[in-house]
């Protein structure tokens, strides 16, 4: 989206992507792009309309990459809810989502703390901490490896092993990562196939009341899930509960940082962790858009896109657009967590991980600025910060 825009101005969208926003509502609610050969769509109203509407779906993978021509790989890939379509994605959704209900996690909470805390414990007396390394990229690694279920000890292999299939890309139509690294994805998925099935033989080694607990135990009675799609399933929880998380807090330690109200808000109770939590995701979503394809020719706000055209759902811009047509003090809930069939299963946890993150840095610091300019990732699709170096005070405990 910004990679024909000079390098200044990238910097500037990335940091303010509203004028980015502004200047696409101008455009209207949708038009279509040359150069990304999409249709984009900004309007909040029209965003909630395509993500609900169950004619256009999930882009699948390049037919002829090796994702689709080899069985092993394409059933790793069917397996995956993004790519599932109608009662397949219901099945996998449902093999799952009771671990991600708000009951559930309210039972978890607990377990998100102390694991918060830990983190934390480890930095202080540090007044100087870069707070993407040092608690963006732990924090979740911790909480979503409890809730999957992977034991301790290899939750920090397990991330890397998901973000080498990840950057392996070529996981949808339309992207050609160099062949290095697709074959490097590829050798990632069987080791991490390998570590699945040597847990599920020896589901001892889980952690309690999890994914992968549910699904060894529903296997014991003679139903469940195929071993590729526990693959799938454990990779695609594992990336979306790691990758936004870790976008989101690192944007909420920015807002704490920068904005002097927030902090003492908190720690006062003036200020409620959740309505923050909000206001970061509308202004900031971590995943910036989505896309999907039309499987059949649709009449879209005037416009008719044609069957196997693709489709740019701006969720930041759809929040934009939203944001300005609210009341003030209005609490939105946006499109950060996306809308319809692929709405994110784990958009509670990530809201009430955000919720918790708030009110113990509110606890245990009493001071917190910027010790030096953040910087951002290059990228704009899931977009958040690189570094984060602060400066903080810790209370005593």
């Amino acid at each position: 989206m910004t990679a024909s825009l000079p390098q200044a101005v990238r910097h500037v969208l990335l940091q303010r992507p509203a004028l980015l926003y502004e200047r696409m509502l101008r455009q209207g609610p949708m038009h279509w792009s040359e150069q990304a050969q999409s249709w984009v769509v900004v309007g909040y109203d029209l965003a909630r309309a395509v993500l609900r509407d169950n004619r256009f779906r999930m882009p699948a993978p390049d037919p002829h990459s090796v994702w689709s021509t080899d069985p092993e790989l394409n059933a790793f890939m069917r397996g995956m809810m993004l790519q599932a379509e109608g009662a397949r994605h219901q099945a996998l959704r449902r093999a799952v989502a009771q671990r991600f209900t708000p009951r559930m996690l309210r039972a978890r909470r607990s377990r998100i703390v102390d694991a918060l805390h830990g983190i934390l414990d480890g930095l202080q007396p540090a007044t100087r901490i870069e707070a993407v390394a040092d608690l963006s990229v732990p924090f979740p690694v911790a909480v979503v490896g409890d809730v999957i279920g992977i034991p301790r000890t290899q939750r920090d292999e397990v991330s890397d092993l998901c973000r080498r299939i990840s950057s392996g890309g070529g996981l949808v139509g339309g992207v050609r990562p160099p062949t290095q690294a697709v074959d490097d994805s590829i050798t990632a998925v069987g080791e991490l196939g390998d570590r699945v099935r040597g847990w599920l033989a020896e589901p001892e080694l889980l952690e309690a009341d999890s994914v992968l607990t549910d699904l060894h135990a529903t296997r014991a009675h003679g139903g469940g899930l195929t071993d590729a799609e526990i693959v799938a399933v454990v990779f695609s929880l594992h990336l979306a509960g790691h990758d936004t998380s870790r976008n989101l807090f690192s944007a909420l330690a920015h807002r704490l940082a920068t904005d002097p109200a927030v902090l003492p808000g908190l720690a006062r109770a003036d200020l409620d962790a959740s309505a923050v939590v909000s206001a970061v995701l509308i202004e900031e979503p971590p995943l910036t858009f989505t896309a999907r394809m039309a499987t059949c020719d649709v009449e879209v706000a005037g416009h008719q896109v044609r069957a196997g055209q693709r489709v740019r759902v701006m969720l930041g811009a759809a929040n934009h657009d939203l944001s300005q047509r609210a009341r003030p003090h209005e609490q939105l809930d946006g499109l950060a967590f996306g809308e319809g069939m692929h709405v994110c299963l784990g958009s509670h946890l990530a809201r009430e991980e955000g919720a918790l993150l708030l009110d113990v840095l509110a606890a245990r610091w009493s001071a917190v600025r910027l010790a030096e300019e953040p910087r951002w990732n290059p990228h704009f699709l899931v977009r958040g910060l690189a570094a984060l170096p602060l400066e903080v005070a810790w209370t005593a405990r």
